[in-house]
């Protein structure tokens, strides 16, 4: 007898020190935060800043490719611009052993919003831009 009584008492103890507890990760409240989180202006900063605010670092996005390739080229280009470069509008360089097709420029620099360089190189020089 002494026995349940020992045992209904610990139930009733465990009962009363957990059962009225709250969860540690309240998985409805973390997903609600994290969705608030997400269309705050604070993170939508983040992810499109305003053209004032857009970092300034010196630097461009450079490509080696021929006339032949602008179809892959366009594709990257639009890749990169869509999840990259669109915020930051840094100038595309191109490279060439040729001269480029007009088609290959009106193409290319339709494509982004950023400037467009087309250069050629050549065994003595190897850099020259023709803007």
């Amino acid at each position: 007898m002494a026995l349940f009584f020992l045992v209904i008492t610990t139930i009733t103890l465990y009962w009363i020190l957990t059962g009225n507890k709250k969860p540690e990760h309240d998985l409805d409240q973390a997903t609600k935060e994290y969705n608030d989180y997400l269309a705050s202006p604070q993170h939508r900063a983040l992810i499109y800043p305003d053209p004032d605010d857009r970092a300034q670092g010196k630097a461009a996005i450079i490509a080696l490719v021929r006339n032949s390739e602008l179809g892959p080229m366009a594709q990257s280009m639009r890749e990169l611009e869509e999840t990259f470069n669109r915020k930051f509008k840094y100038p595309w360089i191109f490279f060439n052993d040729e001269p480029f097709s007009d088609q290959f420029k009106r193409i290319t620099s339709s494509l982004t919003d950023a400037e467009t360089y087309y250069g050629m190189t050549s065994l003595h020089f190897p850099f020259v831009l023709i803007h």
